[in-house]
């Protein structure tokens, strides 16, 4: 990567720190987030690291439901889903990370379409209807009315994984809403925003991501 434009990209982002083991990004909510966000902030990062848990769990599950017999169609979805990981960071916990950072108006309607989608989808892989990819209710209960004890085991796990982690993101979006509501925040003010800084200034993490790679 040429000096300059590393330079500029500190300057800009500042120095990478996360993740740990590669950083790509600069992310600290101690420094960035107002004292009065910082509890929010945290919660859902660490709700955020456990829905990686839980994918992960979610994904061997099926896994294990495709050894004893199940058909591939879950596993499949399963490794599908596992795509919404890094999605899940980019299209809504680093908009709320900004928004709470910044107050921008853009920032809260990113963060509210997508979690919300997020929270719909927990509920879809809670209910684990079978071949779909969601090692839930259902297919915990089919799996131990079969026999099928390790991956019962795995499906019961993934089961209380994801009704913790979307009870958690749903009590942190009512939150929110509420602020964007007090705020005063509108389409209209995220449009204007967006008319001054341009989409530009959302896509940042992902401008960083790519000089990186690029280097």
């Amino acid at each position: 990567m040429d000096i300059q434009l590393r330079e500029s990209r500190i300057k800009q982002f500042g120095r990478n720190n996360w993740p740990s083991f590669y950083p790509l990004i600069y992310l600290d909510i101690k420094e960035e987030i107002p004292a009065e966000h910082r509890s929010t902030t945290l919660l859902a990062y660490r709700l955020w690291l456990f829905l990686v848990a839980v994918f992960a769990i979610n994904w061997v599950a099926c896994l294990l439901l495709l050894i004893q017999g199940d058909g591939f169609e879950s596993l499949a979805a399963a490794s599908g889903y596992l795509l919404i990981i890094p999605l899940s960071f980019l299209l809504w916990f680093r908009p709320l990370y900004n928004a709470l950072m910044k107050g921008h108006a853009f920032y809260y309607l990113v963060y509210l379409f997508f979690a919300g989608c997020h929270i719909v989808f927990s509920v879809y892989v809670f209910i684990g209807i079978p071949s779909t990819g969601g090692a839930g209710l259902i297919n915990t209960i089919r799996a131990f009315t079969s026999g099928k004890i390790a991956a019962g085991v795995l499906c019961a796990v993934s089961t209380v994984g994801w009704a913790i982690q979307g009870l958690g993101f749903a009590w942190i979006y009512l939150q929110i809403y509420k602020l964007y509501k007090r705020k005063g925040l509108t389409i209209d003010a995220a449009k204007s925003e967006v008319t001054a800084h341009g989409f530009r200034a959302y896509f940042s993490v992902c401008s960083a991501l790519l000089m990186m790679n690029s280097s």
